[in-house]
């Protein structure tokens, strides 16, 4: 019977409580189900790898989705916004009289 230490269940319960959050977040900022799931994929290998050392799973995966985002818009030469260009467009920088404030990533 296979056994299934306390480390492996620990990743188990963390992967089942944030891969859809994860991957979801990742599957609307790339418009690519085979990226999301290849991402996700890195995103949990690295938290595996240094899970031991992970006080908050959460912030940390969130914080490493940034970065492997981040790392797959430099590898695939995409183009990054310009956020000052963003905010001085009115037509994009104001809904409703209102300034929008969302961050964009």
């Amino acid at each position: 019977m296979f056994k299934v230490n306390r480390r492996n269940s620990r990743f188990i319960e963390i992967y089942s409580d944030y891969y859809s959050l994860i991957f979801g977040a990742v599957a609307y900022r790339v418009s690519s189900i085979d990226d999301a799931e290849d991402i996700a994929q890195e995103i949990f290998l690295r938290f595996f790898r240094k899970m031991d050392e992970v006080e908050d799973p959460r912030k940390w995966l969130m914080g490493t989705m940034r970065l492997v985002l981040f790392e797959y818009y430099k590898k695939n030469n995409r183009e990054f916004i310009d956020i000052d260009e963003v905010y001085n467009d009115a037509g994009l920088a104001f809904v409703n009289g209102m300034r929008e404030t969302r961050m964009i990533i």
